[in-house]
């Protein structure tokens, strides 16, 4: 079990880490959940509020009465509108199943009744969709614990194993479709846990809770970990260690070509089978680097061995040295310009992550233990890089961060910093938010804390809404040059007030910081404004824990301060006719 849920065995430990913290804390962000119930939830709801509590964020909570989700759904009380949830999650399952096919139906039969139960949940996102406009977590359906059928539950058309995998199957396509629906898989959280310990008949018929006490953590650590996806706290860098980690051996002592890796061994096929988990993780977005102790050509070698999955290339970063671990980790945060908090690091030596958890806290630490064929187990169970979506850039990510490093030995040929950003022949598209940009924009929202002026958050659907309201002025930018496409990186959304506008919202992702970019966007800004006869511009800085470094940003764009406060400043900056472009260097494309 401990392979699954790893936070709650470490609970402990962080309890204490936060307390030793807690001046270095910021005040915990919030949100509201409310919990629509098919059967009793005040456990669930409980461990889910403690989860979210060790990441630093404050639960606020609306149940549902017993068993009255579909309701709640169709027709939200008073109570649930007045209390306007963030995140909607339906916790139903098969017991919530109304009819299952009977012994002998024919496929007509059952694809009507497939239908009719899956209308009934569409009806309830619809409702809920319209109502709120906010993301709904979905659990799927679990598969029964007997079948007096047996195989034919699954096997015939009537079979109520049968039934559950096409109802299944459907909420995922339509989770497709409704970019707001998230579906919570029961059926493979149940399956890894084991059907038989996901049950306890007692504790349903005496309390109504259909899942055990051995079930409920586990699937409130996976709620958790959508959670922490929708508001951008998922993991983003993997960093591993090499020797007896990604490969077998000690590849300075028995030489490259003899490390364990491969289908020549068992030991060989079970790091294999690890290098392509993370590969793939990488390819959804990951960050990989590596974090070993040796020489670098050493190190180099091993990855050079023939029947590696992971090559040198795929690798953001690598810190193949005798320093220490704890310097080495911070200085691959400097380099890829990312939080400590968004790294999971994997290490086979007990000593090694023992330093690491200690001496830096906020770093995901797992215990691995010492067997090779489990490491996989301790990434995956832990969902440190859970997803609700995936963009074009998350796709592209490690790509984004490879030609970082290109910059980087190119700067280094350069006298000055200003003839080193012309070299790159940088040029960027502006636009007002489109239909096919909504995902990256919400995600860039949720995820971007260090130039990021106000720190709001917004869910996919209030993005849509802003950006169909003409009281909004919105841009979105993307930057390229003679390296590859940074993706869209930058969002700005200002509202307007006759003819004044405030800026509600403006960041950039850290990967283009100090490019000039966001000259370039206000020079586009100030032009929009000028031509829609605002007079004003009103820019807010709320001050977080990570975006210290934007505090003084608007005074560099010639704003005046006009209000201070302990933790919110506002600046004004009056839009002339005459205006001195601060943007020499990238080139805009704007829309037509």
């Amino acid at each position: 079990m401990n392979q699954f849920i790893e936070e709650k065995y470490r609970l402990k430990d962080i309890k204490i880490s936060l307390k030793e913290n807690k001046k270095n804390l910021k005040t915990k962000s919030k949100i509201r959940i409310a919990i629509l119930g098919g059967s009793t939830t005040d456990l669930i709801k409980n461990t889910i509020s403690e989860y979210l509590s060790i990441n630093n964020i404050e639960g606020i909570f609306f149940q549902s009465e017993y068993n009255q989700f579909y309701f709640e759904g169709i027709n939200p009380s008073k109570k649930l509108i007045s209390f306007r949830p963030q995140v909607i999650y339906i916790h139903s399952t098969t017991a919530n199943i109304d009819e299952f096919p009977s012994v002998g139906a024919n496929s007509h039969q059952v694809e009507k009744l497939i239908n009719k139960t899956f209308s009934k949940y569409k009806s309830i996102w619809n409702s809920l969709t319209k109502k709120f406009r906010c993301i709904i977590i979905q659990n799927n359906f679990e598969y029964i614990p007997f079948s007096s059928l047996g195989n034919l539950e699954s096997s015939k058309v009537y079979g109520k194993i049968n039934f559950l995998t096409k109802l299944n199957l459907k909420f995922f396509e339509q989770s497709n479709v409704m970019k707001n629906l998230v579906i919570n898989d029961i059926n493979l959280l149940s399956a890894k846990l084991g059907i038989d310990k996901w049950y306890d008949d007692s504790f349903y018929f005496n309390y109504k809770y259909v899942l055990s006490h051995e079930a409920i953590p586990l699937l409130s650590h996976s709620i958790l970990k959508i959670i922490m996806s929708i508001v951008g706290k998922s993991k983003k860098c993997l960093i591993v260690d090499f020797d007896n980690t990604i490969w077998g051996g000690i590849v300075g002592e028995v030489g490259s070509n003899s490390i364990e890796i491969g289908n020549n061994s068992p030991l060989g096929e079970i790091f294999l089978r690890f290098q392509k988990y993370i590969r793939d993780l990488t390819s959804k977005g990951v960050i990989l680097a590596g974090c070993t102790k040796n020489d670098y050509k050493n190190a180099i070698s091993g990855l050079r061995n023939k029947f590696n999955i992971l090559k040198e290339e795929d690798f953001s970063v690598i810190k193949a040295n005798w320093n220490n671990k704890v310097e080495n980790i911070i200085a691959i945060s400097k380099q890829l310009n990312i939080g400590l908090d968004s790294i999971v690091f994997i290490d086979d030596s007990k000593f090694e992550r023992e330093l690491v958890r200690n001496q830096l806290p906020m770093v995901e630490v797992p215990n691995i233990g010492e067997d090779p064929e489990k490491y996989i187990f301790h990434i995956d169970r832990s969902k440190y890089f859970e997803n609700v979506n995936l963009s074009k850039e998350d796709f592209a990510r490690s790509s984004y961060y490879k030609t970082n490093a290109k910059r980087e030995n190119e700067k280094a040929k350069f006298r000055s910093y200003e003839s080193y950003l012309s070299s790159l022949k940088m040029k960027t598209e502006l636009k007002k938010f489109k239909k096919e940009d909504i995902n990256r924009i919400t995600q860039l929202i949720n995820k971007t804390n260090q130039f990021n002026l106000t720190v709001k958050r917004f869910t996919r659907e209030e993005v849509i809404s802003i950006s169909k309201n003409s009281n909004f002025l919105t841009i979105a930018g993307n930057l390229k040059d003679k390296f590859g496409d940074n993706g869209l990186v930058t969002v700005l959304i200002g509202k307007i007030e006759k003819q004044r506008i405030d800026i509600i919202l403006w960041l950039m992702s850290c990967r283009v910081f100090n490019r000039n970019l966001e000259f370039a966007l206000f020079d586009y800004f100030v032009n929009l404004c000028r031509n829609k006869g605002i007079a004003s511009i009103n820019g807010y800085y709320n001050k977080e824990k990570k975006n210290f470094i934007v505090k003084d940003f608007y005074k560099t764009l010639g704003f005046k301060k006009i209000k201070g406060k302990k933790n919110k400043d506002k600046w004004e900056f009056k839009v002339e006719k005459k205006y001195a472009k601060k943007n020499k260097i990238i080139k805009i494309y704007s829309e037509k």
